[in-house]
């Protein structure tokens, strides 16, 4: 077998396998992350306006404390995407301080 029939016949086998593997990958970061960017400066210096982020779609059983979350709240916002960080999470007590002491 010549030479370049062997090259013909991998061509044949990795090329279509990676055509396969690429819209693979580009179907998997499609369906599973998305874009955005941000609107305002309240995360700043963490994120600053106008910088683009991608993010992960997920369900609220893998949210941590400290974690930034992207979600709407239309009631509030407008259904605007609002970006914040978790400071507690289901089952925490959050307690907040008066100028007067705690409250």
């Amino acid at each position: 077998m010549s030479r370049a029939r062997k090259l013909g016949i991998w061509a044949g086998v990795l090329g279509p396998l990676g055509v396969v593997l690429v819209v693979a990958a580009l179907v998997s970061l499609w369906t599973g992350y998305h874009g955005t960017t941000v609107a305002g400066d309240s995360m700043s210096p963490t994120y600053t306006q106008g910088q683009q982020l991608v993010y992960e779609r997920m369900d609220g059983t893998g949210v941590r404390r400290g974690d930034v979350v992207l979600y709407s709240a239309p009631e509030r916002y407008q259904g605007a995407v609002v970006m914040q960080r978790v400071i507690g999470v289901g089952g925490d007590h959050i307690v907040c301080c008066t100028g007067e002491g705690r409250g």
